[in-house]
Parts: C-alpha cells; sequence; structure tokens
C-alpha cells in the first residue's frame, strides 16, 4: 500500500512538474510572439515611410546599399536591423547626368503586373491610350467609388441614427395615448 501510495504521489509530482514547466514555456512562447510581433509591426511602420518622391538620401535613413551590380536609376537595399528584408528601388534622376547616383535622385513608384492584367490594360488601351493612362483612369474611378461608398455609408450611419430617434418617440406618443383610452 505505501508503496502504491509512493508511486502515486511521484506521478502526481511529475504531471505537476510537467504541467508547470509546459506552461512557463507556453507563456514564454506568448511573450516571445508578442514582442515579435510588435517589433515586425514597427519594421512595417518603419518600410510604410518610404514614399514616392523622396530622394536617395531619405531611404538611406532607414535601408543600406545591398551592394552588387545596381544602376543609377535601380538598386537593391536592405533594412537596417534586419538583413533579411529587402527592396528594389527605382530612382528618377535629379539631373541629367545618367551616370552618377545622386542624393537628391527621387524614388519612383513601380508597379508589377500579371501578363493577363497586362493583356486586358492593353486591350483597353488599344492604341490610343498608354498602359499608365488606363492605370491611372481605374484607379481614380476606384478610390472615386470608395469615396462614395463611404459617404453613403455615413448618410446612412445619420439617418439610422434619425431613425431610432423618431421611432423612440413615436413610440412614446403611442404609451401616452394608450394611457389616454
Amino acid at each position: 500500500m505505501r508503496r502504491l501510495a509512493r508511486v502515486y504521489f511521484l506521478f502526481i509530482a511529475t504531471c505537476l512538474l510537467v504541467t508547470g514547466t509546459s506552461a512557463s514555456h507556453s507563456q514564454q512562447l506568448s511573450t516571445s510572439n508578442d514582442e515579435h510581433t510588435k517589433w515586425i509591426d514597427g519594421v512595417m511602420r518603419t518600410i510604410q515611410t518610404i514614399k514616392r518622391g523622396m530622394t536617395r538620401s531619405d531611404l538611406a535613413k532607414v535601408f543600406v546599399e545591398e551592394g552588387g551590380l545596381s544602376i543609377r536609376t535601380q538598386r537593391k537595399y536592405v533594412f537596417r536591423d534586419c538583413p533579411h528584408i529587402k527592396v528594389d528601388v527605382v530612382f528618377t534622376p535629379s539631373e541629367d547626368d545618367k551616370w552618377t547616383e545622386k542624393p537628391e535622385d527621387i524614388v519612383k513608384t513601380s508597379i508589377t503586373l500579371s501578363r493577363e492584367v497586362l493583356a486586358g490594360i492593353d486591350r483597353v488601351a488599344g492604341s490610343k491610350y498608354s498602359r499608365s493612362a488606363v492605370i491611372e483612369r481605374a484607379v481614380r474611378r476606384y478610390l472615386e467609388q470608395l469615396k462614395h461608398a463611404h459617404i453613403h455609408a455615413h448618410d446612412l450611419q445619420i439617418l439610422n441614427e434619425a431613425a431610432d430617434r423618431l421611432n423612440a418617440e413615436a413610440e412614446d406618443v403611442l404609451r401616452y395615448q394608450d394611457h389616454d383610452l
């Protein structure tokens, strides 16, 4: 009987030890994941500060040149805090000098589209318009639709709030009428 009690005690103690270790390990992983998530969030916010129209010197505050072959109008950069985060940047030269990189060179926005999308754009553009003109017109229309959808949602919210208020007033009037009878 004592032997069984001892085995039972050792079993319970082992379970408690394993459970405590597992919970502690889970807590450490959770804390570690939270820290990584916060770090990545900060990295993403920093990277999103790169905007069209920035200069090469502005970009150098966040990224360093990776090295290797490049030309004045295109270069690969590496995030200062993590060598695994890289971006390809296209520049518009600030002067007519085609070969010398200048701190004033301007970051240009470049978008990569699938062949199918480009074929569709080419069909719409025909020989009359450029791809850029078609894309810009489509994006402007889309942004206008988003703006109108936002205005519509806001107007609907105002109407719903007014309807709730009017319905409450109508119910109040009906209650008074019921009391008068």
